[in-house]
Formats: structure tokens, sequence, C-alpha cells
């Protein structure tokens, strides 16, 4: 079966089911009555709940198109309210291209005239990789434009030559923004060479008119000759912010609580800290030391409720910087490279010390590029969700 043709498929799932009631209801045998009314539930379930949100790959778009003019015309509006597509490399170049973003462009019209989209994203399958470069074309950006009020959540992975159409769009109602940017030289793979460059005023005036937003990712990748001006930004409602550079943006953060560099005297204040294992020099007198007991760590550090921990590589760093905080620490977050120096039984013993631990998140990177990731809360483990 061609892709398209499992796409379909897929999409035609809850009429398939719907056939089959139907072939049920016609038997004279009473003991199939249970199967129609389970059938005819799952048919509403599909139809009604799992349409919903819906995370397509780019170039099944033409089947999301028919799919979402079957679900206008059977219920008399789009049930869809989250749509997330997956692109790819290079796409560009692939013979199903136009096809593919033509139709996405559709679908984003019928979803702008009735008002439907609350989420969007345009991401790689590895949005945390780097490497990869995103050209999505101009009238995807032009098509978003009929949802800008309705939408309040937005991820976007993108390369500069998309920049001019999206940062046109003004995003009034957005609460929830996360984009990636770079600036990765790479012309020959990109749909537009002569892209206008990035400037201060730009990225300014796209983020400024976002008064209403309370959750902002930004990671700006191959910035290192041009650093973004921040300067004169205001978010009023802002709960939560993350920033990765290459080079940090200037003016982001006007002010802080405290005067001068952060100090080890500074301790009691900080409830969360994000670090890399290759930081536990630096970090060895704010976490603490091999004899220091768990009261003294709690004295020195009594609001500290989150860690997290990216480049983990050795059981060692865990046992020596984190269990001292067993008994206040709410939420673990670990990036490894190998479970296998990390995961064994003094871990699981380890963690049997974390007393207020509500939420454990284990990201997992190896040689394998894309691996599941998940996450754990209070007795539930599921797929983790990478968005806000």
């Amino acid at each position: 079966m061609s892709n398209t043709g499992a796409a379909d498929t897929c999409f035609n799932i809850p009429e398939m089911v719907l056939k089959i009631s139907t072939f049920i209801d016609d038997s004279e045998v009473a003991s199939l009555s249970y199967l129609s009314r389970t059938n005819r539930c799952a048919y509403f379930s599909l139809q009604r709940e799992r349409g919903q949100i819906i995370a397509c790959r780019v170039e099944n778009a033409p089947s999301l198109s028919r799919f979402l003019d079957r679900q206008l015309s059977n219920n008399g509006r789009i049930l869809c309210h989250s749509l997330e597509i997956i692109a790819e490399e290079d796409f560009h170049s692939d013979p199903r291209d136009s096809d593919s973003h033509w139709s996405l462009v559709s679908v984003m019209r019928l979803m702008g005239e009735n008002q439907a989209l609350d989420a969007f994203a345009y991401r790689t399958a590895t949005p945390d990789c780097p490497q990869e470069l995103i050209c999505a074309p101009s009238h995807i950006w032009d098509s978003l434009r009929s949802s800008s009020k309705s939408l309040r959540d937005l991820n976007v992975v993108s390369h500069a030559c998309s920049w001019k159409w999206l940062f046109d769009i003004e995003f009034t109602g957005l609460r929830r923004l996360q984009l990636v940017l770079s600036l990765a030289s790479a012309p020959d793979r990109c749909r537009n060479a002569n892209y206008t460059r990035l400037s201060s005023h730009m990225m300014r005036s796209f983020l400024q008119r976002m008064r209403n937003l309370t959750n902002l990712v930004l990671s700006f990748r191959k910035f290192e000759s041009e650093i973004p001006n921040m300067f004169n930004l205001h978010f009023p409602a802002l709960i939560a912010i993350d920033i990765s550079a290459t080079t940090a943006p200037h003016g982001l953060i006007s002010s802080r609580p405290f005067s001068g560099l952060f100090q080890p005297q500074h301790l009691p204040v900080l409830r969360a800290l994000k670090l890399r294992e290759v930081n536990s020099g630096t970090f060895a007198t704010f976490l603490g030391r091999p004899s220091e007991t768990a009261e003294e760590a709690f004295a020195r550090r009594p609001h500290i409720g989150h860690l997290s921990i990216s480049n983990l590589r050795s059981f060692q760093f865990l046992n020596d910087h984190v269990r001292p905080f067993g008994r206040q620490l709410r939420r673990l977050d670990l990036q490894v490279w190998d479970e296998k120096p990390i995961f064994r039984d003094e871990f699981y013993e380890l963690l049997g010390s974390f007393t207020a631990l509500v939420e454990l998140s284990i990201t997992i990177t190896g040689t394998v590029m894309f691996r599941p990731k998940y996450h754990t809360s209070g007795h539930r483990r599921g797929p983790m969700n990478l968005d806000f």
C-alpha cells in the first residue's frame, strides 16, 4: 500500500467502522446487537473526539484535506481544533511538495473560515536536532493569517527564508509560542536563497504584539553574526520563559530581583535549576558535595523543587549532587545519552529516597536519532507532551 493510500485509509477509519455497524444492523442475529452498538460508539469517538487533535506528515496533507471536507459536510463545522504538521528536510525537492503544501493551504483556509484552529505546529519529527533545516513556502504562512485571532498555541521550526511572511502576521490572541529559528547558511537547500535578513525591529515587533502571551520558548541557532535585539519587550501575562541560543539575545531580560552576578548567597531563592553534567565543577558549590548531609543541603537550598539535568553520563553525578534533595524535589528531568551507565539497581534505590517526587521525566538520546520519550506522573505513564 502506498503512503498516500495508507493515509487515506487512516482518515477513513470512522466511515469503515460505520459501514461495519450498518452491516451488523442488517443481520437478523440478535446476539450481534451489542456489536452494533459498540461499533457505533467507536464511530462517535473517532469522529467527534479523536478528530479534534490531528498530527499529520506534510506529504499526507491531501488526505487530511479530504478528511476535513467530510468532517465539515457531516457535522456542519470543523471539529479539529489542534493541527500539527510534521515537515521534512529538503522536502521542496520532493515531487509531492507542491500538491502537499497546496492541500495544506486549503486546510488552513478552511479552518480559518470556520475559526476552528486553536493550536498549530509546523516542525520536524526531531525538533531538538539543530542540524535540521525546514523551508516552508510563503503561502503556508499567508493561509495561517486567517486564524491569527483564534490561535492560542503556535509551534514553529523555521529557516530564515520563511521569516518575512511569518513575522508579518499579528497573533494578538496567542498564549503559548514555541519558536525555533535558524540562520544556518544553505542556499542550495532553500526555497528562497535571496531571503530577507532578520532585523532586530522585525523580531521585536512580531513578539511585542503578543500582549496575552503566557508561555514563551525561543531557540536561536547559528546567530553568531546577527544577535537579536530584544530591548523594550514587555509581556505582562508571561509566567514561563525558556531561551536557548548560540549567542544570547540583547535586552530580553532587563531587570532581576538582585544586582550584580549570581552568588552562592542567592541560593535560598532558587526554586528550579537546569544544567548539564559537564557543568558539575561550576555548580558543585550550588548543588552540594558528597560529604554534605541532607539537612545541610535543605538549609542552604530550601525552595528548590525542580532539577533538570541534560547530558547525564554517570550515576555518580546523581548520587553526589541530586540525592541531597531527595526530601524536597517534586520534579526531576533527566536527559541521558546511554541508559546503561545510569539505570541500574542503585538508580531505583535512589528514586526510593525521593519522598516528595510527583513527576519524573526521562529522555534517552543515543546513537539512534529519535526514540520515544516518556514521562511518569504519579502512577500514570505515557508519551511525553513536548509542547508547553
